[in-house]
């Protein structure tokens, strides 16, 4: 049986990533100073890792009625493609971007906040990108997926750059911006006319990347229409 179409596996796999992203959102809040809680929200991180809890959840219920009504065997649920790939993506991206450049701030923490840096910004999205490659089935992304995908952090970035305009500094350091490359104050507007673009680029091509493995991977099995499909359990209406 492949693994794609063995709903108990991906049943276990989508409750331990609940579990995983719901203990690293409490980590993250928890060892937060008192009386910030209410700004973790404004990180990209805290939002991504959120939607992935709540995707994960969606699975693992989704697959556990599949298998009280279908069995343990077969296509493992899935919600539409361009919003579970999305999720995923933009929960990568919160890898890339932690690994790439801001992975030293773990150095600077010990306890309960490392942990939650690890889960937040390692565990719970490889744990995403797996269950994308493993269970969501393939080659049913609508054209201009990558496009679309860019919205949600386009919005991000306007809602952050109006909040530090209009808002208090709430940040370390008097900082009135979540992240340094996006800080207009220490770059100046010069270099973030360029930054900005150079991110949204570098989004973009990475979406062009889970489209190009999406129809990879789809190109395994037959011509499949698109989501959902009729009889086949992967319908959050089934």
């Amino acid at each position: 049986m492949k693994l794609s179409e063995n709903r108990a596996f991906a049943l276990l796999w989508r409750l331990t990533n609940s579990i995983v992203a719901c203990l690293g959102l409490w980590l993250l809040f928890s060892t937060s100073a008192s009386g910030r809680g209410p700004v973790l929200l404004l990180y990209f991180t805290t939002q991504t890792n959120i939607f992935a809890a709540l995707l994960a959840l969606a699975l693992s219920v989704g697959t556990l009625r599949q298998i009280l009504k279908l069995g343990p065997r077969g296509e493992a649920f899935s919600i539409h493609p361009l919003l579970q790939s999305g999720i995923t993506l933009w929960i990568t991206i919160t890898f890339l971007v932690f690994a790439t450049m801001l992975s030293g701030y773990l150095f600077s923490m010990g306890g309960s906040g490392r942990a939650a840096m690890i889960l937040t910004h390692y565990v719970v999205p490889l744990m995403c990108f797996g269950d994308w490659l493993a269970f969501m089935p393939h080659g049913r992304l609508p054209a201009r997926a990558a496009l679309l995908w860019l919205l949600y952090p386009l919005a991000y970035l306007v809602f952050s750059l109006a909040r530090a305009e209009l808002g208090p500094p709430v940040f370390e350091r008097g900082s009135r911006y979540p992240y340094f490359f996006m800080n207009a104050d220490a770059l100046g507007w010069g270099n973030m006319a360029w930054i900005l673009p150079a991110f949204g680029l570098a989004f973009w091509l990475l979406g062009l990347g889970f489209e190009s493995l999406d129809r990879r991977m789809g190109k395994r099995y037959a011509v499949l229409p698109r989501w959902p499909r009729t009889g086949s359990g992967t319908s959050p209406l089934e």
